[in-house]
């Protein structure tokens, strides 16, 4: 079955609803019609970004597994292990992973 409306055509429906909604002067045949262009627009601008997201995987520029930002970098990995050795003193390994931590 053929989708009745693509992103692309959402897409272009977003632009012209963007180009109404922000003409200037009073809304167009009152609140009604104002309500009816926010309406709209939401769904104007997740069309937008249906399609750029679309888009992006189609393209590979959509990243295959996001980066884990709980798990230690492997800075930090490297002077737990130093530490663990025993080449590190307590106070120089809180000194860098305090200083990892801040960037």
């Amino acid at each position: 079955m053929k989708p009745i409306m693509t992103s692309n055509r959402v897409a272009v429906l977003g632009v012209l609803v963007l180009i109404a909604g922000c003409a200037p002067g009073p809304p167009l045949f009152g609140p009604a019609m104002h309500n009816l262009l926010g309406v709209l627009f939401l769904v104007a601008l997740v069309g937008i970004g249906m399609y750029v997201v679309r888009n992006m995987k189609e393209q590979g520029r959509w990243p295959k597994t996001w980066p884990d930002l709980t798990r230690p970098s492997r800075a930090e990995d490297l002077a737990k292990e130093r530490y663990a050795r025993g080449e590190l003193t307590r106070e120089e390994y809180v000194k860098i992973i305090d200083d990892l931590r801040a960037r």
